[in-house]
C-alpha cells in the first residue's frame, strides 16, 4: 500500500493533530504532514513550545483530492539548518517551493522509496513529499547495521534511496549486490569517486544522482558522478567567486532573502576544478584553519582519509594551538577493527598531503556522531 493510501485509510476526522514535528516516528510525522498541509496550517521543526497550536482534521474526500489539496496548500514550513557546522539557523520554505522540487511522474505504487533522513529535516520532508505525491511506498532504512539494511532494501523490495553522503559511508559496499534498486540520490554533503564506486558495486542497476542543495535554496546542481558543473540555464542563479560558490537571492527562502544585503549569497561552499568546466565540492571555506602559517581545508583532508581502503569513515576536527596555529585530530572508523595501525594511516597520509596537512593525532573510534539530518555533526 503507497504511503498516501495508508494515510488516507487511517486518517480519522474529528482526530487532533500539532503543527509541530518532534517525532522521529514515520507514521506520526506523515498524518501532522498532511494534516497541515490540508488545512494551511504552518509547520515547526523546532523547539516552538510558545508557538505550538492543535487543531481536528475534517477532510474526508478521496486520493485526488488529498492530493489536489497538498499541491494547492498555503503551508509555511519552519526548518532549522542542519547545524552541521555550527548553530542551526531558522528558514522558512512555502508548500509550493518544495513541492516543486518534487519528481513527477506517473502515479504507481511500484516506486518504494527507502527513506533516511530525519523527519526533522527538509530531505527527510522532500522525501515524503515525493512519495505522497507520486503515491508510492515508503519504508524506513534507518539505523541498520550493513547486513541488515542489504536484507531490508531487498526484502522490502526498496527502488529509490536518497541520503547524505555519511549514510553511504557508514554502509557501503553493502555485503552483497542488490538489483531492485533503481534510483540513488546523494545530497547534502560533499562526495568522491571512490564512494560512488562503492555504491555502484553494491546496486548495479541504480542510477546515480549527486545534489547540491541546501536548505536555504533546496535542490539546485545534479550530476551523475562527484563533479558538477553549472548549466547554461543556472549561470544567472549560481556562480563561482573566489573558489565558492554564490547563490542568486531570487532562489533563497524568503526569510534569507529579506536579510540579504546584494544580489548574491554566499554559501561558503569552496569548489575544486577538475576541469575548464567540472568542479567538485570540497567543504565550507568557514572550516579552513592555519596550521604553521599555511591554509589547511579540513574536508580535503578527510576526503584524503576517506580514499584509504581500509577506511570506511573518517573525521577531523582542529584545536587552536598558540605555536602550530592549530592542532588536527582525524577520527577513524575503520572497515575490520585491527586491520592497520595508526602509524599506516599516518604513513599513507603522507603520501598524498602536504607535511602541515597531516594531522598530528589518530584516533580510531566505533562510530562518529551525525546531526538529526544523517549527516556528520562537526561541533
Amino acid at each position: 500500500m503507497s504511503l498516501a493510501a495508508y494515510l488516507l485509510n487511517n486518517l480519522v476526522v474529528g482526530s487532533t493533530f500539532s503543527n509541530t514535528i518532534e517525532n522521529e516516528d514515520l507514521n506520526i510525522c506523515a498524518f501532522n504532514l498532511i494534516a497541515c498541509l490540508i488545512h494551511n496550517k504552518d509547520i515547526y521543526f523546532h523547539n516552538t513550545k510558545a508557538t505550538e497550536t492543535t487543531f481536528t482534521v475534517e477532510f474526508d474526500g478521496n486520493l485526488d483530492e488529498l492530493i489536489e489539496l497538498i499541491e494547492t496548500s498555503k503551508t509555511l514550513f519552519h526548518f532549522q539548518t542542519s547545524g552541521t557546522t555550527g548553530t542551526p539557523k531558522p528558514v522558512t520554505q512555502s508548500a509550493h517551493s518544495l513541492i516543486k522540487s518534487v519528481v513527477k511522474t506517473q502515479r504507481t505504487n511500484a516506486v518504494t522509496w527507502g527513506f533516511c533522513y530525519s523527519t526533522r529535516h527538509i530531505s527527510g520532508i522532500l522525501t515524503l513529499l515525493q512519495a505522497l505525491l507520486t503515491n508510492s511506498n515508503l519504508v524506513d532504512i534507518r539505523n541498520f547495521s550493513p547486513s541488515d539494511l542489504a536484507n531490508k532494501i531487498k526484502n522490502k523490495g526498496v527502488t529509490h534511496i536518497s541520503a547524505p553522503s555519511t549514510f553511504f559511508r557508514m554502509n557501503f559496499p553493502l555485503p552483497e549486490q542488490i538489483s531492485n534498486v533503481q534510483s540513488v540520490t546523494n545530497g547534502g554533503e560533499p562526495f568522491d569517486n571512490d564512494l560512488l564506486k562503492k555504491i555502484t558495486w553494491s546496486l548495479p542497476g541504480a542510477r546515480i544522482r549527486n545534489i547540491y542543495a541546501s536548505t536555504e535554496f533546496g535542490p539546485l546542481l545534479v550530476s551523475n558522478e562527484a563533479s558538477f558543473t553549472i548549466p547554461e540555464k543556472l549561470k544567472n542563479i549560481v556562480r563561482i567567486q573566489n573558489g565558492t560558490l554564490q547563490v542568486h537571492k531570487s532562489r533563497l527562502a524568503q526569510n534569507i532573502y529579506d536579510t540579504l544585503d546584494g544580489d548574491w549569497y554566499e554559501t561558503n561552499d569552496r569548489i575544486e576544478f577538475v576541469d575548464g568546466q567540472r568542479f567538485n565540492i570540497i567543504g565550507r571555506l568557514t572550516e579552513d584553519v592555519k596550521v604553521l602559517g599555511h591554509l589547511v581545508s579540513l574536508r580535503k583532508v578527510e576526503a584524503v582519509a576517506n580514499n584509504i581502503e581500509a577506511v570506511k569513515i573518517s573525521r577531523i576536527s582542529s584545536k587552536a594551538h598558540k605555536v602550530f596555529g592549530n592542532l588536527l585530530t582525524l577520527e577513524i572508523v575503520l572497515d575490520a577493527p585491527g586491520s592497520v595501525e595508526k602509524s599506516d594511516i599516518s604513513n599513507m597520509l603522507k603520501m598524498r598531503l602536504r607535511d602541515y596537512e597531516v594531522p598530528s593525532r589518530i584516533k580510531f573510534v566505533e562510530d562518529i556522531s551525525m546531526t538529526s539530518s544523517g549527516k556528520m555533526s562537526r561541533v
